[in-house]
């Protein structure tokens, strides 16, 4: 296994799609960053033009992945189809760095989309090493952990928390990703002590640490949320250079996640923490010193606390409380309210940013009450939040009857499922299309009725509404026109590459059967039988024309 803790040296900056463009245009020696750090999730599985935006990028700076779905304190088998788009992906990219944070998302094949927290017990110690071995062996390469911010704590514990991160350190070879906030939220929220954290932690093994800014809750004035939307509190800079005097130069990166400024308004703000990295005294160091074992009681199980979070989630019960306690100003039912309310709001807004002209047709009110019900009746298993909504189409068609009438079902659903196709495609991985009909040519008179055609990524609609012009209106001017009468409408929509433009083809209810029925794997002449013989070769030159076609064999 190839051990990598950091090679980086310097500023880096979290990489968002709104500063892509900024980036390639700028010179490369004139940004203060030396290095990006990218959302793992982001970029797994996906082609396209944001593909080979991420490409040059890699080409000009070292890069670093930052996950948040391996989960590594749960209990359920670690997500194997994860771990290969994660191998694949830094085998394109070659990241200095592969990280991701020491919590836990999964139980019974569901997902929070949330980092909770983790135990800090033996048993949870020895789980989640076994479970970074395992990851770190699959990769063939050490990765690195962040310590996560939190809103409750557990009443059972055998470490504090720069124990709990340094004896994994020290079990696996992994490195860290020592995160300032988090270390002043969990200070503010849970009473840990931030100083005795970081005296607890070996500097050598320290890969980068982050910055961010946090927000009191709005409603809850007790806690404090690592939301990432605001610029570093000077509280945090304050612990930032504490950290400075104890672990010496260490390359810091700093995060923004929500209310993202313009790039120059963050390159500002990096080249304000230099200043403030400058500053600290070279006489100014902390003495370190033997911290005591912290023993509590002996931990009860993992699996009772991973029952009782998604239970909170579901809204079933609020058990949880059971199991926690409060050390620090967050009380316990705030810091629970936190769990509780971010999962259903954070899939809201993945939702409302997937389908923007159903939330806009619908009513934000109204849109978000579809969400709860959706989000309430559905279990979701993936790690990819953007594919949360893949359903949605289908539940208003069936789902949805006490809201609306039948024919408003339908309508919203051909909203849904035309905005889910393009979105769907965005994204699709890159393939070679071949765009010559002279590949037929290969193939014997005999054979090609039994022909088998392979698609790119692409979706054939069959539509009840014309709503294609309530997407064009909305998506040019952000208007939303008078519901249409209600008549069929069929699509073909495919990515073309390498431009990455989503192009649509209206098509007629049999070229729809035919497409389709192609696009499963069927036969020619099985497919071929809802349109006449003469037209079979005319629409299989369509295919070829359009770059839909990819492959072909004989069955």
């Amino acid at each position: 296994m190839e051990v990598i803790h950091s090679n980086l040296v310097g500023w880096g900056l979290g990489l968002r799609r709104e500063h892509i463009p900024d980036i390639l245009a700028a010179d490369r020696g004139s940004l203060p960053v030396t290095w990006f750090e990218i959302i793992t999730e982001n970029y797994l599985g996906i082609g396209g033009k944001q593909c080979n935006e991420i490409a040059k990028i890699r080409s000009l700076y070292p890069m670093t992945f930052h996950g948040v779905s391996l989960s590594l304190g749960s209990i359920d088998p670690i997500d194997v189809n994860y771990l290969k788009a994660l191998k694949s992906l830094a085998h394109v990219l070659q990241p200095t760095i592969i990280s991701d944070h020491l919590s836990w998302t999964r139980y019974q094949n569901r997902t929070s989309f949330d980092l909770l927290p983790v135990p800090y017990t033996e048993e949870s110690l020895a789980h989640i090493a076994r479970r970074i071995d395992q990851v770190q062996s699959y990769l063939g390469r050490s990765i690195c952990i962040e310590n996560p911010s939190a809103y409750v704590a557990y009443k059972n514990r055998d470490y504090t928390e720069g124990q709990f991160l340094q004896e994994i350190v020290r079990r696996t070879g992994c490195g860290l990703i020592l995160d300032i906030n988090n270390l002043y939220v969990n200070q503010a929220n849970l009473g840990f002590n931030a100083v005795e954290t970081l005296l607890s932690i070996n500097p050598s093994t320290i890969a980068y640490m982050h910055i961010a800014g946090h927000e009191i809750h709005p409603d809850l004035t007790d806690v404090r949320v690592d939301t990432h939307g605001v610029r570093v509190n000077s509280e945090v800079e304050e612990l930032y250079k504490v950290a400075l005097s104890v672990c010496g130069p260490t390359p810091i990166m700093l995060e923004r996640d929500d209310n993202i400024p313009a790039l120059e308004i963050l390159c500002d703000e990096v080249r304000e923490l230099k200043k403030l990295a400058r500053e600290v005294s070279k006489e100014f160091r902390v003495e370190r010193e033997e911290l005591p074992l912290d023993l509590g009681v002996i931990c009860r199980g993992l699996e009772p606390i991973h029952a009782a979070f998604f239970n909170l989630l579901d809204r079933k019960s609020f058990e949880i409380s059971e199991l926690v306690t409060q050390n620090g100003m967050a009380s316990v039912a705030s810091g629970i309210k936190v769990y509780h309310d971010a999962y259903h709001a954070r899939l809201r807004e993945a939702l409302r940013g997937t389908f923007p002209c159903l939330a806009a047709v619908i009513g934000w009110e109204h849109f978000g009450t579809i969400c709860n019900d959706y989000i309430s009746l559905t279990q979701f298993s993936n790690f990819n939040i953007r594919e949360i909504g893949r359903d949605l189409p289908e539940y208003l068609y069936k789902r949805h009857t006490n809201y609306l009438s039948s024919c408003e079902n339908t309508l919203l659903g051909d909203v849904a499922r035309a905005e889910w196709a393009f979105v769907n495609l965005y994204d699709a991985p890159d393939c070679t299309s071949w765009k010559s009909e002279e590949v037929l040519t290969e193939f014997s008179s005999e054979d090609i009725s039994d022909l088998v055609f392979k698609f790119r990524p692409h979706q054939l609609l069959n539509l009840s509404f014309p709503v294609m012009p309530i997407l064009d209106l909305f998506l040019e001017q952000g208007v939303i026109p008078p519901p249409p009468d209600q008549g069929h409408s069929y699509f073909l929509i495919v990515r073309e590459d390498p431009s990455g433009e989503i192009l649509r083809y209206k098509i007629s209810g049999d070229e729809y059967l035919f497409f389709n029925g192609l696009s499963q794997g069927r036969p020619l002449y099985e497919a071929a039988s809802s349109i006449p013989p003469e037209q079979v070769v005319s629409e299989l030159l369509k295919l070829f024309r359009w770059g839909v076609i990819t492959g072909v064999s004989v069955t």
